[in-house]
């Protein structure tokens, strides 16, 4: 099914009218008018609740201003672009059409029930929840906006950096444990100019480091505490902090290792089958760079200058209250995750 069938857009110009039609299969194959109509002169416009922006093969719907809107865009370019890197995407691969809500966080809260799915974080009133949902041949992300200024882009960059490192094709024969890594790195990087990538090792918490066998084995017994998965996840950000910054050949017999042990082979036969030397051996290795992680954490800073970020950012597209709440309501019914009496405004 080709993208018109499926997440298009499109721009009528009828005299001062302008009209943009949005299908989109997955809601039922509906078609959303978005009208923005002839104001009269001298009437007074009102601030829309949300914006629309057409970028590639993404659609955004932001709730905020204009100018939050463009800055949205720029941070899902910029993810992607991110992502592309982490994973060594091919030159010609594209991921799948993303369907976009970057939403107030008592927005999602009243329109979205709480119940068990893919949701940014754990449960607790002040806790912001969201939803990235890995469709056949879509990824629809529902992202509240962070609390603070400084981490308003922190679920959205959780959210849709996740699921585009689990969709990503170069990835598919790995275990989970360098997976969440590279999504652990992504989560805490900072872009520092528009195309200026920064990962601060020292403003990540540091667990006590694990042995490779603890947390890399896919046969390892599960956390029985959530302390357990924190410090588990946290080795399995240094091994691919290591993987990353790994010389060419290491960088390669690394992906041989990762897919030795996707393949089921056990980690004591895996490492030396694709690293050389002996488990033993490894375990020194990783011991050595988990401690230079830790006790000169700066040495562990990335710098990542990420292409193909220059060039113009889509027009937002106004979205009116109506609209918003009717997109939302399609959005949450085929979810079955409706806050009972749940609206958007």
């Amino acid at each position: 099914m080709d993208l018109s069938a499926k997440l298009t857009a499109r721009r009528d110009t009828i005299g001062p009218a302008r009209t943009l039609n949005v299908t989109n299969a997955w809601l039922g194959a509906a078609t959303l008018q978005l009208a923005i109509c002839c104001t009269p002169v001298g009437a007074v416009r009102a601030q829309p609740p949300a914006w629309q922006l057409q970028d590639g093969n993404a659609l955004l719907i932001v709730e905020g201003d204009r100018s939050f809107a463009l800055h949205t865009a720029e941070r899902r370019r910029q993810i992607q672009a991110t992502v592309r890197w982490l994973t060594g995407w091919p030159d010609t691969y594209r991921p799948p059409q993303a369907l976009l809500f970057v939403l107030q966080e008592d927005t999602v809260r009243r329109v979205f029930s709480a119940e068990p799915m893919p949701y940014y974080s754990g449960v607790g009133p002040y806790t912001p929840v969201g939803a990235a949902v890995a469709l056949p041949s879509l990824s629809l992300i529902v992202a509240p906006v962070g609390s603070e200024r400084a981490i308003e882009y922190g679920p959205l960059q959780s959210l849709y950096g996740d699921l585009l490192i689990g969709r990503s094709p170069t990835l598919t024969a790995w275990p989970p444990c360098p997976r969440v890594g590279l999504a652990g790195i992504l989560i805490a990087a900072m872009y520092n100019d528009r195309d200026h990538l920064y990962f601060g090792a020292k403003r990540l918490a540091a667990y006590e480091g694990l042995n490779p066998a603890e947390f890399l084995d896919p046969s390892a017994p599960p956390a029985a505490r959530q302390v357990d998965t924190d410090q588990r996840g946290f080795g399995c950000l240094v091994l691919a902090h290591w993987y990353l910054t790994a010389d060419a050949s290491q960088h390669d017999a690394f992906q041989q290792l990762f897919a030795a042990l996707g393949s089921g082979r056990p980690l004591a036969d895996a490492v030396p089958e694709a690293l050389g030397g002996s488990l033993a051996e490894f375990t020194t290795r990783y011991r050595r760079y988990f401690a230079q992680w830790l006790f000169q954490p700066r040495s562990a800073d990335l710098h990542r200058v990420l292409p193909d970020l220059q060039g113009a950012l889509p027009e937002p597209v106004p979205v009116p209250a109506e609209r918003l709440d009717a997109l939302l309501q399609q959005t949450c019914v085929k979810l079955a995750r409706c806050r009972q009496g749940g609206a958007a405004h």
